[in-house]
């Protein structure tokens, strides 16, 4: 994990890490600004940068990508300048209550 910034902002960074402890998530990246976290798996972590950079590209600001041959879903956001990404088994429990979350989490830290 990378060092988080000092503003207001890491306690909403911590927030969406944390999701990387519930049981099945494999891992997350925040991107805020310039500075990329991530926690779960860190073999993981060249995925979620691929798609963070992918959201970028993109005019949807919550696709959902699916792995089949893991049977894993990439699951990113945009809001403003930050994004999100998590990667959890296709079907997890938590992918139901995940958008509404991850919004709550960065309007609450002034995402725009």
């Amino acid at each position: 994990m990378t060092k988080g910034t000092d503003d207001g902002g890491s306690s909403f960074i911590q927030q969406l890490l944390a999701l990387a402890e519930v049981r099945g998530v494999v891992a997350v990246a925040v991107h805020d600004q310039n500075d990329v976290q991530t926690a779960g798996e860190s073999d993981r972590v060249p995925l979620l940068n691929v798609g963070l950079d992918l959201l970028q590209q993109l005019d949807d600001r919550s696709p959902r990508l699916t792995l089949p041959s893991e049977d894993l879903c990439l699951r990113l956001w945009r809001k403003g300048p930050r994004r999100v990404a998590v990667l959890l088994p296709v079907g997890h429990p938590l992918a139901k209550s995940l958008n509404r979350y991850v919004g709550r989490v960065i309007a609450r830290a002034g995402g725009t």
